[in-house]
């Protein structure tokens, strides 16, 4: 793509770039000698109205990997992912009434859209996934399996709808709001949820970069975004320190007149820098054996293929095995280590030489296990900066 989605700017800058990242950090699998397809990644900004892309971005191969049985769906199995769909349930409440009909698009397993059940006359839900099947649904819950697209329901057909990190897998972000905004009632709510890019900028975590984000998203542009197309924003909320951002928007009557004024220029230092430190740090690692990935879901798998890349084919083999609590995971194998997918208390960590910390937005809550597990030896710590600590 050679032009801003946005704006249709030419002015381009470079952010980041991956010459081969697994075309959906969604994908594992069943065996070690699969292969997943790799794309090339070109992160780059828009220098006229500051949007960030992936250049590269395919949209008939990321449509294949959703719909395919080895796409994993991610599911609550922890506290603190509870805690954060509460919540979010909490802020909604106020917006919910008995006689409104909700939808959420993306829903993955559901959860969110059975807490919001109750409190409403209807929600449906619509996800492309095998695996978004309700293992649990209320009566009053209707699930689709597919993609949603303009003109898929009736205009003015609901008081709200819910899209959690869908609208950065989007590749006409706009086009998807006009459509969003077509089907919600004025005064009605949106709630929106993505990935923070200044924060994940300020960190330099490059594992929050993979092919299944087409954008990436300031929580100014954002809103900007959303303004453009008649929305105000309500209500602002942040979780997983300032990892994910989260925004309620009310419809309004008119679409808004907003200026298209560039934001803040997120250069490609901090990338590259923490790159480096993480490429030098995990070579420090790499004589070691018995190593482990901890998290095989979209950090570990990304993850997975950056080892791969650093180390070569005969170091990575000191990667013996992933942690992961997702048992729907288990068993499986990450994209690019012939590492098998364990649950944490399956693995006796007293054997364990070092650890590298995928799930970048629970790495406090592994921490705290992985100290009260008899473990000693070397952790590489991704979520905030790449840093090597020994236990």
């Amino acid at each position: 793509m050679l032009n801003c989605p946005l704006c249709a700017g030419a002015d381009l800058n470079e952010v980041f770039h991956v010459p081969q990242s697994p075309v959906s950090i969604g994908l594992l699998r069943d065996t070690c000698l699969d292969e997943i397809e790799s794309v090339e990644i070109a992160l780059v900004q828009c220098l006229h109205c500051g949007h960030v892309f992936n250049a590269c971005f395919d949209v008939a191969k990321i449509s294949e990997a959703y719909v395919s049985d080895r796409y994993v769906v991610k599911r609550n199995v922890s506290a603190n992912m509870n805690n954060v769909e509460g919540k979010i349930f909490g802020e909604l409440e106020t917006f919910l009434r008995p006689c409104s009909v909700w939808l959420e698009i993306g829903s993955g397993s559901g959860a969110l859209a059975n807490h919001v059940a109750p409190r409403v006359a209807r929600i449906v839900t619509i996800d492309p996934s095998p695996c978004s099947a309700p293992v649990f649904c209320p009566t009053n819950r209707i699930h689709i399996q597919d993609f949603f697209s303009k003109g898929y329901f009736p205009s003015n057909e609901f008081s709200g709808i819910v899209f959690r990190h869908l609208l950065e897998h989007i590749a006409d972000p706009n086009g998807f709001i006009v459509s969003v905004a077509d089907i919600l009632e004025t005064g009605g709510y949106v709630y929106v949820e993505v990935p923070n890019f200044t924060e994940i900028h300020s960190s330099g975590r490059f594992l929050d970069i993979f092919h299944d984000h087409f954008s990436y998203f300031s929580e100014d542009g954002l809103v900007r975004l959303f303004e453009a197309n008649g929305f105000q924003a309500v209500r602002r909320l942040a979780f997983y320190d300032d990892q994910h951002q989260g925004i309620i928007f009310r419809k309004g009557q008119n679409q808004a007149r907003v200026d298209c004024t560039s934001e803040k220029l997120f250069h490609g230092d901090r990338f590259w820098d923490s790159f480096e430190t993480f490429s030098v740090l995990l070579s420090s690692m790499a004589s070691r054996d018995n190593l482990v990935v901890w998290g095989a879901g979209a950090h570990g798998n990304n993850l997975s293929s950056h080892v791969k890349s650093i180390l070569g084919l005969q170091d990575i083999k000191s990667f013996t095995i992933a942690l992961d609590a997702d048992s729907s995971k288990q068993g499986k194998y990450l994209s690019s280590l012939p590492a098998k997918v364990l649950h944490p208390q399956s693995t006796d960590l007293s054997q364990v030489k070092g650890i590298v910390i995928a799930s970048t937005l629970h790495e406090i809550e592994i921490m705290e296990y992985i100290r009260s597990h008899a473990f000693k030896g070397e952790v590489l710590l991704t979520a905030k900066q790449i840093e090597l600590v020994r236990i």
